[in-house]
């Protein structure tokens, strides 16, 4: 997945109840790193071999929100703090 910057483009305009869903989407994933990451150092270190990169160094995520499903695509850690987008 490529993501590009479409030169005159507007920005749409969500909902109250699109807006909330997007951000309580972001907000559960960003817990769900979190919480992860957490586990894998501590209590269940012993099986960071074989947890996936993402769930143990996570790098930047997108989630995009559709009106049937959520998409979510993590990227490789990079010398930038992570983040979490939404859209």
């Amino acid at each position: 997945m490529s993501l590009t910057e479409i030169p005159e483009q507007s920005e749409l305009q969500l909902g109250e109840d699109q807006r909330q869903w997007v951000e309580a989407s972001g907000t559960a994933i960003a817990a769900y790193l979190r919480s992860a990451k957490e586990l894998l150092a501590g209590r269940l270190s012993h099986l960071k071999v074989w947890a996936p990169t993402h769930l143990v160094d996570p790098g930047n995520v997108l989630v995009a929100c559709c009106n049937d499903g959520i998409v979510v695509r993590y990227e490789k850690k990079g010398q930038q703090p992570s983040k979490v987008f939404t859209g």
